[in-house]
Formats: C-alpha cells, sequence, structure tokens
C-alpha cells in the first residue's frame, strides 16, 4: 500500500505494467486507501483506456 500524506492532504501512488497511478486531495487517509483500492480493482479488470491511444483505435480493438 502506497498511501502518504502529501503536506495536509492525503494520497496514493502506485505503478502497474510500467505506468504510475497517482492522486492527491484526499481529507483522511481511509478515503485515499479506499480511492486507490478501486483504482487498482479498475486497473486489474482492464477498464483502463490507454490515453496514447486514439478512439477509433481503442474501438477498433
Amino acid at each position: 500500500m502506497s498511501v502518504r500524506k502529501y503536506a495536509s492532504k492525503w494520497g496514493y501512488y502506485f505503478g502497474y505494467e510500467g505506468a504510475r497511478y497517482r492522486k492527491q486531495g484526499f481529507k483522511t487517509k481511509r478515503a485515499a486507501v479506499e480511492a486507490e483500492t478501486k483504482a487498482k480493482n479498475k486497473i486489474m479488470k482492464g477498464i483502463v483506456i490507454n490515453n496514447k491511444s486514439s478512439f477509433l483505435d481503442y474501438y477498433n480493438q
């Protein structure tokens, strides 16, 4: 788990298959942990779309 405090807010940071994922600005540590868990679940299920590909390329897959 890579949840840590940034200044006065909480955030998460993790890597998966060479990509890095980070989000900050949560009021509590618990909120950051929950958001990290949801983000990891989406990535593991393959819901995340690669932003470097066009919509047409994604649609044709």
